[in-house]
C-alpha cells in the first residue's frame, strides 16, 4: 500500500480510549487465532506486528499477556493515534513506530512471533517481503499471515474491484499460491484457516453495507458470525490465515 493510500485509509481513524474484547465484531475471529497461538506457545515473549494500523490488536495482546510488542505502520496518522491511545491506556509493553519493514534487511533483532495481517497483497515484491520476515524470526519463530483470496465470492462476482483499488490491493491469492510462496521461503506450514465469508466480507468491502457495522451489537454479533461461518461452506471464504514456522 502506498503511503498516500495508507494515510487516506486511516483518515477516519480516531483515538478509541479503550481495549476491545473477543466479542468485537471486526476482530473477533482474528483475536481467537492470535490468542490460541500465544496461549499455547509460552516461549513467545516478543511480537512484531507489521501493518499495525492504530494498534487495536496490539493493545489487546499487550494488556492480557506479558509480551513485548513492536508495532509498525507506514501511516503517520495511524501511529500517532496508536501512541495517543497508548498514553491514555497506560500500556508500557508496546512500541509504536512509523516504519517500513522492507527496510529491515540487515535488522539484527529477532522476534518470537510476527503478525502480518492483510499486508502482503499491498507490496510490490511479496517474495522479498517474505524473505525479510523469515530473517526477522527467531529459530522456530511463528508467522501469522492473512491475505484476501482470489476465489472470494464477491471477487468472483466482480464486486470488489473498486474496494481493491481504493485500499491499494496489488493482487489477491489462491490458497495454493500463498502456501507455495511460504514453502519456497522455507516456512513450515502449521495450519491453514479459511476465514470471513460473504456476509462479513460484504460489510467490510461494499460501502453501503459498511454503515451497518456500527449497529451490530450483543447477540447480533454471534448470529452474524454463525451465519458467516455457514456461508463459507456454501460459497467459499474471502480471506485466508496461515500459521507458519521458521525451520
Amino acid at each position: 500500500m502506498s503511503k498516500n493510500i495508507n494515510e487516506k485509509f486511516h483518515s477516519n481513524s480516531k483515538i478509541s480510549k479503550k481495549i476491545i474484547t473477543t466479542k468485537d465484531f471486526t476482530y473477533k475471529e482474528k483475536l481467537e487465532i492470535y490468542e490460541n497461538i500465544v496461549k499455547n506457545n509460552k516461549k513467545i515473549k516478543t511480537i512484531l506486528d507489521i501493518g499495525c494500523g492504530v494498534g487495536t490488536i496490539d493493545f489487546y495482546l499487550a494488556n492480557k499477556y506479558n509480551i513485548n510488542i513492536k508495532a509498525i505502520d507506514i501511516s503517520s496518522r495511524a501511529i500517532n493515534i496508536a501512541n495517543a491511545d497508548k498514553k491514555i491506556l497506560n500500556i508500557k509493553n508496546i512500541k509504536f513506530k512509523k516504519e517500513d519493514f522492507t527496510h529491515y534487511k540487515k535488522n539484527k533483532i529477532k522476534y518470537d512471533l510476527i503478525i502480518c495481517n492483510e499486508v502482503l497483497e499491498h507490496l510490490p515484491n511479496d517474495i522479498d517481503a517474505l524473505k525479510i520476515i523469515y530473517n526477522l524470526l527467531k529459530p522456530r519463530g511463528i508467522l501469522i499471515i492473512s491475505v484476501p483470496l482470489i476465489t472470494a465470492p464477491l471477487n468472483r462476482l466482480g464486486l470488489v474491484k473498486k474496494f481493491d483499488k481504493k485500499v491499494g490491493h496489488l493482487r489477491r491469492y489462491s490458497k495454493e499460491a500463498i502456501v507455495s510462496l511460504l514453502k519456497k521461503q522455507k516456512f513450515l506450514i502449521s495450519s491453514v484457516k479459511e476465514t470471513e465469508g460473504i456476509i462479513r466480507n460484504s460489510l467490510f468491502t461494499i460501502d453501503p453495507f459498511g454503515k451497518i457495522i456500527r449497529f451490530i451489537k450483543l447477540f447480533l454479533i454471534s448470529i452474524i458470525y454463525f451465519l458467516d461461518k455457514i456461508s463459507i461452506k456454501f460459497f467459499g471464504a474471502s480471506d485466508i490465515t496461515i500459521i507458519a514456522k521458521k525451520i
